[in-house]
């Protein structure tokens, strides 16, 4: 300002040079006057087009000296954070401000002397004032869905651990429910009621005495189905169920099987004659084509739930569920259905229902679910509101709260697009086959508030560290060059801001992820909510630019050739 070289009508920009191994480490440079990093010795066109870039600011410049490569690819985006303990349920951060439950987030972070990060994908459960810093808070993440790798991963680094101590206290003895004890409120005092529902009889009792063996104060009733529950417990006095009678289908049972690859029939065991009916309709019409069969039941969630049960079920296994039958008058019947896998086929067999059906367990309330994910609707929100709200009309809600819903999931059946949608509904977690006994009796006992099992939060060890880790978010790369990028963002991100890239290409660069700076951001014309993030690497190293200028050269080459 003194020798009037500070420009009036834009800010004077800083780029700082270093060499990759000279000892001063990246993070020290990080600040909000500092535009980039640029490591030595200069890339001649790296140089011009960053200085170029830079130059031209607040304005976006198009790239002049290097290509841009346009794309669309999920990578995740990251900014770096403090770790300060972990154990192999969950994983704690500091952070300076509070955070609501279940928020979703990703985490990469890496145990000494190892150079693979691990990744791990959390929902925050509860957040406390820092014991040591009253500016800073500790956010606690539980794990959701992690593989078993990961978890593999976790345990092994704890095991070598002397100050670890997995179980602080192994003496059953500390956590009996004591009815005197003045410091419980009456809630905590109260038995909670779990409900388990899974068409695999053999996993869900599993499950049940997992948590009966583990947790005091807690009854648990299971089922095949939520369907088959809600017809037990919630269904209202009008939409009390209809049974399937006798005279309603041509026989006392209706039997045929289907092969057991593809569904489709295989032959009739007591074929229809002219004339006979299954609830009004002709018999016959059922087992006129490979498929005609599924039309017995009623559309919608039971056909459904059959094809559910028909892929789960196992060489020599034996099932009984209950399922409507579509019937001519527009109502339903309720039926039995019995289906036995045998020589690559499977049996089914239509019945009346027995008379105790569908008498259940008496329930004094529903205070959370323990789900396959095959039973999660697609429509979660309303099917959420909808069971909530059949509770507090049964007066099932004792607690006053929402249900808590926790599922698990076999590895097999998982993809990325059913976890991202599993992870932004109102679950408490997801855990993977086989369901550990100490995971859920930690996620039982936060979400029914019960500290009756040596598996509650305050009776399991955790790892003290201080060690640096990264929170990542899902963003889409839209354009790459050996410079910088572009990403799509449903949020604004503020200009200045040093991220870390994560996924992709960028699994090539040191430690897996790339240092980046945003310069600019603007909303898409095209896309109302959508942001375009513009970023330049952060110091981006030798090796990586010319793996991405390889990178780049072969996929332009390889999109040319497609094009012809």
């Amino acid at each position: 300002k003194e020798n009037n070289f500070f420009p009036e009508e834009s800010t004077i920009r800083f780029v700082v040079t270093k060499y990759e191994d000279d000892g001063v480490a990246k993070g020290t440079l990080f600040h909000p006057y500092i535009d980039d990093l640029i490591t030595l010795p200069l890339d001649r066109l790296l140089f011009l087009q960053k200085i170029d870039i830079i130059l031209n600011l607040p304005k976006i410049a198009k790239p002049r000296f290097l290509f841009l490569q346009a794309l669309n690819k999920d990578i995740e985006l990251s900014k770096k954070t403090r770790l300060e303990k972990f154990n192999d349920l969950s994983i704690s951060i500091s952070n300076p401000i509070a955070l609501k439950p279940g928020l979703a987030s990703t985490f990469f972070f890496s145990f000494p002397g190892e150079d693979t990060p691990l990744r791990v994908v959390t929902k925050s459960s509860d957040c406390i004032k820092h014991p040591d810093d009253p500016t800073l808070f500790v956010a606690n993440f539980d794990y959701f869905g992690i593989d078993r790798n990961s978890h593999l991963r976790i345990k092994g680094y704890l095991r070598k651990i002397s100050e670890y101590k997995e179980i602080i206290s192994h003496d059953d003895e500390d956590f009996i429910f004591h009815p005197e004890n003045i410091f419980l409120t009456d809630d905590q005092k109260r038995i909670k009621n779990v409900v388990i529902l899974d068409s695999d009889e053999q996993n869900r009792k599993q499950i049940k005495n997992s948590i009966l063996e583990n947790m005091h104060q807690v009854t648990v009733v299971d089922d095949s189905s939520y369907y088959v529950f809600e017809k037990k417990h919630l269904l209202s006095d009008e939409e009390e169920a209809v049974p399937l009678r006798e005279h309603e289908i041509y026989d006392k049972k209706i039997v045929w099987k289907i092969d057991a690859k593809n569904f489709d029939l295989v032959e009739v065991i007591n074929p229809p004659k002219e004339g006979d009916i299954i609830c009004g309709y002709p018999a016959g019409d059922f087992f006129s084509g490979p498929k005609e069969w599924k039309f017995i039941f009623s559309e919608g969630i039971t056909q459904d739930l059959i094809i559910e049960n028909l892929q789960s079920l196992k060489i020599s296994e034996e099932k009984d569920v209950l399922v409507d039958l579509r019937h001519q008058d527009k109502t339903e019947r309720l039926a039995q259905l019995s289906l036995h896998y045998d020589h690559n086929k499977i049996e089914m067999c239509v019945m009346p229902p027995s008379p105790d059906a569908l008498k259940g367990d008496i329930l004094e309330a529903i205070d959370a679910f323990v789900m396959d994910v095959r039973m999660i609707p697609s429509e979660f929100e309303e099917w959420y509101k909808e069971v909530n709200k059949r509770i507090a009309q049964k007066k099932l809600n004792a607690s006053n709260k929402p249900v808590s819903i926790i599922a698990f999931s076999d590895a097999k059946d998982m993809n990325e697009e059913l976890f991202s949608s599993l992870l932004q509904k109102k679950i408490t977690t997801l855990l993977m086959k086989p369901v550990d006994s100490k995971a859920i009796c930690y996620h039982l006992s936060k979400a029914l508030d019960n500290n009756f099992t040596r598996y509650n939060p305050e009776n399991l060890g955790t790892y003290h560290v201080h060690w640096p880790a990264y929170v990542a978010k899902k963003v889409t790369l839209v354009a790459i060059s050996e410079y910088g990028c572009i990403v799509e963002s449903k949020r604004p991100l503020r200009i200045g801001t040093t991220v870390f890239l994560h996924g992709f290409i960028y699994e090539n660069a040191p430690g897996q992820n790339l240092c980046a700076r945003m310069y600019a951001c603007e909303e898409d014309t095209q896309n109302h909510g959508v942001f375009k993030c513009y970023f330049t690497y952060f110091g981006i190293n030798e090796h990586f630019l010319k793996y991405t200028r390889t990178w780049i050269r072969e996929n332009y080459a390889s999109q040319k050739n497609l094009e012809g």
